[in-house]
Parts: C-alpha cells; structure tokens; sequence
C-alpha cells in the first residue's frame, strides 16, 4: 500500500494512479475492505497534498482496463461518491433551514420541508440567535 508514497514524485500521474490501483487490489488480499477504504482516503489525500493531480475519474478509467480486478477499487470509489453527494445534500438542508429560520418558519415545518430531524433543526437556531446577540 506504500509504494505510490515511494514513487509520488519520481513518477507522472498516469504511473502514480497504476500503482494506487496495484496497491490497493494487493492490499485488499491482506486487510479488511474497511482498511483499504481507509489507506486509499489516505493516499489520494496525500498525493493531494503533494500536488498530484490524480483524479477519481483517471482512476476509473485504469479500473475498466483491469477487468475483474478493480472491483474493490470500484466499490470503494462508489462509496466515495455516495459519501459526497450526502454530504452535499446535507449542507443543503442546513443552508436551506438556515434560511427558513432566519424567515420566522416554525422549527417543525423546517424539519418536516428540509428532512432534518426536529432537535437539529432547534439546534440551529440556537446558533442563529447565539450569533444575532
């Protein structure tokens, strides 16, 4: 799972990615799919970092070439990009409660519109009047 930290500026993306794949279907032979998922977070924010411009998308395209052995990369891509679109729907109902209470909306009918729960829906505006005083 070290070696694309050995090469990360020796070696272009395009090699940096292929290796990130070797690893990771290597790793996934010897850990648990929940520490792989956590090693590849952890490589793809390093090469981040270091200012590689490995991309989710250069990455799926080295998987479809591996066939059947980029499966486990793929699925942990796939939960990536679940993990990020929930997280984006949730900002989203925050801002959009934010808003409606920022509008005078009771705190159920802003639960109920935006599909927070009630408690993080008085939470919020809790923080709205904390920063208002």
């Amino acid at each position: 799972m070290i070696k694309p930290l050995k090469y990360v500026f020796e070696q272009d993306e395009e090699e940096l990615a292929e290796l990130l794949l070797l690893s990771v279907h290597e790793a996934g032979n010897a850990v648990a799919e929940e520490m792989v998922q956590y090693y590849f977070e952890i490589l793809l924010r390093y090469f981040a970092a270091v200012n590689k411009e490995i991309t989710e998308e250069m990455i799926k395209e080295k998987v479809k070439k591996l066939g059947g052995k980029g499966s486990m990369i793929m699925t942990i891509l796939d939960k990536r990009e679940e993990k990020g679109i929930n997280l984006g729907e949730n900002k989203k109902a925050v801002k959009d409660a934010i808003n409606f209470l920022k509008l005078g909306v009771d705190e159920k009918i802003v639960a109920q519109g935006v599909e927070l729960p009630l408690d993080k829906i008085i939470e919020i505006k809790k923080q709205i009047q904390k920063e208002t005083h």
